[in-house]
């Protein structure tokens, strides 16, 4: 009966999209450019939300890693992305954007780590009604490695 009723319970939870963890979980990357602290955050966040709401997690997709699967009742969708390092980011940030509408019927809430993964999920707000809660994780702009044009534009973008 207990069974019964965790799945009945699973079904009837909120369905929440998870944007801009470049790595999940964490471990399973094979980028010479470690991931960092929105990735660690992220990991802590799942494991608390996942006792309340159902999740999908977009991330980036490695060598040794399936394009999808579900861990601990996580759903993992994984994208393919740009290697290097001025085209990873972006391109990750832009293909996770194209899954989010692919999988649009799935999910009501968007949570968003990062200015470039919000400013996706706020169009998917216009789009498609979603609702975005936005953290505020990582000042991309304060990266050593960015010149100071890119840091000009991550500033004000």
């Amino acid at each position: 009966m207990k069974d019964k009723n965790s799945r009945l319970n699973k079904c009837d939870r909120l369905n929440v999209l998870i944007l801009g963890s470049k790595e999940y979980p964490l471990g399973t990357s094979d980028d010479p450019i470690k991931s960092g602290g929105i990735e660690v955050y992220v990991s802590y966040l799942i494991e608390h939300l996942r006792k309340y709401v159902n999740l999908i997690v977009i991330t980036r997709k490695f060598r040794y890693t399936k394009s999808f699967e579900e861990k601990n009742g996580i759903k993992i969708y994984r994208v393919f992305w740009i290697r290097g390092f001025y085209f990873r980011n972006p391109s990750f940030n832009f293909l996770s954007f194209l899954k989010a509408i692919r999988l649009s019927n799935d999910y009501k809430i968007v949570i968003t780590n990062g200015p470039v993964a919000t400013f996706f999920a706020m169009i998917l707000k216009k789009l498609l009604n979603k609702y975005v809660i936005a953290i505020p994780a990582g000042i991309a702009f304060k990266q050593p490695q960015y010149n100071r044009f890119i840091k000009f534009f991550l500033y004000h973008f």
